[in-house]
C-alpha cells in the first residue's frame, strides 16, 4: 500500500505522517551544510517512536505549532563575506604577495575591512519535521505551480517512464530520499542552458546580449507572512482546503515570529553601524518554497513583457539573453529598458534605500509585485552584481569556447579517481594557486568573477584528498599530505580568503 499525504486537520494527523517527515528531514538536513545537525538527529532517534508521539501529541492538544516557541530554537551568525573599501590615501597600483600573511597585512593598511554576516536558525529536530511536513502535505502544491524556468530548490518529482499517463503532471514523489533534487544537477542545468541559448543564436549569427542579475540579501527582506496571502495564492493557481490554509498560516506565522525575534537577536549582537535583517529564515527547507513562490509572477513578467530568447532564474540568480537592438551600451541602459517595458510601477529605482547617485555603481532597484502578492518584501537588484555581455560573431562563440573547456576539465576531473601523484597538477589545484584572492576564472557568464569557480575547484580538490584518505595507508602517502596542507595553508586558510570558503573550511 502506497502511502498519500493529506493533511485534514491536526486532530487527524498520524505517526506514519510524523515517520515519513522526519525521513525526508533527516535527509535534508544531511545535504544542507550551512549549520550542523547531525549530533541532534542521532539524539533524536536514540527514542525516535516516543519522540514522534510526544511531537503528534504537542500538535494534536495545541492545533499546531505557532504559538510554540521552543520550536524557534536558537540564532546563528556565519560569516557572508569580507568587502574592502579602499582608504583615501590608498594606491593605484597592483601590488602582489605570496606571502599570505605579508598580503593580509598590505590589505588592512591600505582598505577598511567590512565584515558581513547572515543569521541562521539553529533548530530542534522538530521544527525540521514541521517543516518537512508542510511540505509533504501543502508545499509541494506550491512547487508544482512554478514554471521549468525556476531551477534552483526544487522538490523531486516522480519521473514521466515511472508514470503510466505520460501527460500527467508529475507528483511529488513522497516516498523519495530527500525533499529536494540534489543543488548540483539543476545548478548544471540552470548554466548549460543559458550557454547553449547563447551559443544557438550565435551560430545563427545574431547578436545576443546575456546579462545576470543578482537580488539583494533576498532571504533577509522577505516578509514571511506572504505566503498566507489569498492573492498570491490565486496567482498561482491554488486551490487549498481549509485545513491546509490553516496549516500554511501557521507556518508563515511562526516564520515571520522568528524573524522579529531574528531582528532583535542581531540588535543584541551586532556592535557598530552594520545591521542584520532576519527576513525568511535560512535553516528550514520550508523557506525553500517561499523564496521560490514569492518571485513567480517576477518570472511571469519577464517572459511575458521581454520575450527574452531564454530565462532562467536559480533562486535569487537571475540569467537572461537578449537579442541585441543596439540600444542597451551599458548597465543603466539595460535598467532602463527593463523599466520601460516592465512599468514604473514594478521596477523603480530605490533613492531611500541607497544614496546612489548617476554614475555610481551601488544604485539599488527595487521590485515590487504589489503588497497583495508579497506583503512588506523588498525585492531589491544589486547593480554592482549585474554583468553585462553583448556577444556577437565568432569572437561571441570563443568567449563561449574558453568557459566550456574550463567547465569540462572541472566535469572530468570530477569523474576521475585522484592520483597521490598528481594532487597539485590537478586542474582544481591549477586554479586555486592561480587565482587567489581575486579570480580571473569563470565557470558561467554569471560569475565572471571567479568566486563559484574556486569554492568548485577547493570542493574537488578536497573530495580527491578525502577518497585517498579512505582507500590508502596513511604511510603511503605522507609526502603528499604533507604538501596538501601546506596547500590549503597557502591558498585556503588565509585571512582574506575565510568568509568566502567557511562552510568547505569544516571539512579539513
Amino acid at each position: 500500500m502506497t502511502y498519500k499525504a493529506n493533511f485534514n486537520g491536526w486532530q487527524n494527523l498520524t505517526l506514519e505522517d510524523l515517520l515519513v517527515a522526519y525521513r525526508k528531514a533527516k535527509a535534508d538536513c544531511f545535504f544542507e551544510n550551512t549549520f550542523p545537525t547531525a549530533i541532534k538527529f542521532a539524539e533524536y532517534e536514540q527514542d525516535l517512536l516516543a519522540n514522534l508521539n510526544v511531537l503528534l501529541s504537542s500538535l494534536q492538544t495545541s492545533k499546531g505549532f505557532a504559538e510554540n516557541d521552543g520550536y524557534l530554537g536558537e540564532f546563528r551568525l556565519l560569516p557572508k563575506k569580507l568587502s574592502f573599501k579602499p582608504k583615501a590615501d590608498a594606491g593605484n597600483g597592483h601590488v602582489h604577495f605570496s606571502n599570505s600573511q605579508r598580503a593580509f597585512e598590505h590589505l588592512t593598511k591600505n582598505n577598511d575591512l567590512i565584515p558581513e554576516f547572515r543569521i541562521v536558525g539553529d533548530f530542534p529536530v522538530d521544527s525540521h519535521i514541521i517543516s518537512s511536513l508542510w511540505i509533504n502535505m501543502v508545499g509541494h502544491k506550491f512547487d508544482a505551480c512554478l514554471d521549468d524556468n525556476c531551477y534552483g530548490a526544487r522538490l523531486r518529482r516522480i519521473r514521466n517512464d515511472e508514470l503510466l499517463d505520460k501527460h500527467a503532471p508529475k507528483p511529488f514523489h513522497i516516498s523519495a530520499i530527500g525533499s529536494f533534487t540534489p543543488y548540483f544537477q539543476p545548478y548544471q542545468q540552470w548554466r548549460n542552458d543559458g550557454l547553449q541559448a547563447i551559443r544557438g543564436e550565435l551560430e545563427k549569427d545574431r547578436d545576443i546580449i546575456a546579462v545576470s542579475l543578482d537580488l539583494k540579501s533576498y532571504y533577509h527582506f522577505v516578509d514571511p507572512m506572504a505566503l498566507a496571502l489569498p492573492d498570491l495564492h490565486r496567482e498561482l493557481g491554488l486551490e487549498l482546503t481549509e485545513e491546509e490554509q490553516v496549516f500554511t498560516r501557521q507556518l508563515a506565522e511562526f516564520l515571520a515570529k522568528w524573524a522579529e525575534q531574528a531582528d532583535r537577536f542581531a540588535q543584541k549582537t551586532i556592535k557598530g553601524k552594520a545591521k542584520i535583517a532576519g527576513g525568511l529564515v535560512i535553516g528550514l527547507t520550508a523557506s525553500r518554497i517561499v523564496s521560490n513562490v514569492l518571485l513567480h509572477r517576477w518570472d511571469c513578467l519577464i517572459k511575458q513583457k521581454l520575450a527574452p530568447v531564454h530565462y532562467g532564474r536559480y533562486v535569487d540568480d537571475m540569467f537572461l539573453v537578449l537579442r541585441d537592438t543596439a540600444t542597451i551600451a551599458n548597465s543603466d541602459d539595460f535598467m532602463a529598458f527593463l523599466q520601460e517595458r516592465l512599468g514604473k510601477d514594478c521596477i523603480f529605482q530605490d533613492t531611500a534605500g541607497s544614496k546612489a547617485k548617476k554614475g555610481d555603481s551601488s544604485k539599488i532597484w527595487q521590485i515590487q509585485q504589489g503588497e497583495e502578492l508579497q506583503g512588506s518584501s523588498r525585492i531589491m537588484l544589486q547593480s554592482d552584481k549585474q554583468k553585462l555581455f553583448l556577444l556577437q560573431g565568432r569572437a561571441g562563440q570563443d568567449l563561449l569556447d574558453s568557459i566550456e573547456k574550463e567547465i569540462y576539465e572541472l566535469s572530468s576531473e570530477h569523474r576521475l579517481m585522484p592520483s597521490p601523484d598528481q594532487l597539485e597538477d590537478s586542474t582544481a589545484a591549477r586554479v586555486l594557486s592561480a587565482a587567489g584572492s581575486v579570480g580571473e576564472n569563470a565557470d558561467a557568464l554569471r560569475r565572471a568573477d571567479g568566486l563559484t569557480i574556486r569554492r568548485l575547484s577547493w570542493s574537488l580538490y578536497l573530495r580527491n584528498v578525502e577518497t585517498l584518505a579512505r582507500d590508502l595507508p596513511a604511510h603511503e602517502w605522507s609526502a603528499q599530505r604533507a604538501d596538501f596542507y601546506q596547500f590549503a595553508h597557502n591558498h585556503i586558510l588565509r585571512p582574506d580568503s575565510l568568509f568566502a570558503h567557511f562552510n568547505q573550511q569544516f571539512s579539513i
